[in-house]
């Protein structure tokens, strides 16, 4: 699977290959990957309609799934998903997506790869070479220093602390019987249930 991102002004793209489209490393991981690699936060992302961070894509009243809608209030970004059938929602990834396609997955279709990091590694170079590439004429510049020039300075800081992906999971425990005395003389069992959610970091990724 591979992971596209686009600044809208710049069209500066950032792209990666994940093991599958699952949600901790294909949707959270690279996010948090691609946001490192520009080097800060801009005001909104607009997402595709992907299971593993969108769980309604109404576009005026979108519901996130948790794990994203917690990505996005710790970088304080705004997340509008693209509409179902609405290419134009988010036109410049759309493009972009087939620069990568043309530029950068089909020279390396021939190549084989021993590992992630080392995929990633050549569609890096890739990428980066084609962001570099000046703009067709009339226009002056690459994509880089158009980037560098007006929306590097637009994005907001990077915290200090990373986004960290987590598991959540339920625990039920069980605690001994209460005995309460009513006013009466009568006595309740109360059998007590604590519900409580324990966070647990994931497992490091195998390569």
């Amino acid at each position: 699977q591979v992971f596209v991102a686009c600044l809208p002004c710049s069209h500066l793209v950032y792209a990666e290959a994940t093991w599958t489209q699952g949600q901790e490393d294909y949707w959270l991981g690279a996010h948090v990957r691609a946001l490192t690699a520009i080097g800060g936060c801009p005001e909104k992302l607009v997402p595709d309609n992907l299971r593993s961070g969108v769980t309604d894509a109404s576009y005026y009243d979108p519901v996130l799934n948790r794990a994203y809608q917690q990505l996005a209030q710790h970088y304080g970004i705004a997340v509008v998903p693209a509409r179902v059938r609405r290419p134009r929602d988010k036109s410049s990834v759309e493009g972009a997506v087939k620069y990568a396609e043309r530029w950068v997955l089909a020279p390396l279709r021939h190549r084989r790869f021993l590992s992630l990091a080392e995929a990633n590694a050549a569609i890096a170079e890739l990428v980066e070479a084609w962001n570099n590439r000046p703009f067709s004429p009339p226009r002056e510049g690459s994509r880089r220093a158009l980037f560098e020039a007006i929306e590097r300075p637009a994005l907001k800081p990077l915290l200090t602390e990373p986004f960290v992906i987590g598991q959540c999971e339920l625990v039920v425990e069980e605690l001994e019987p209460v005995h309460v005395s009513k006013h009466l003389g009568e006595t309740l069992d109360l059998d007590v249930v604590e519900f409580w959610l324990a966070w647990q970091p994931p497992p490091p990724a195998v390569i």
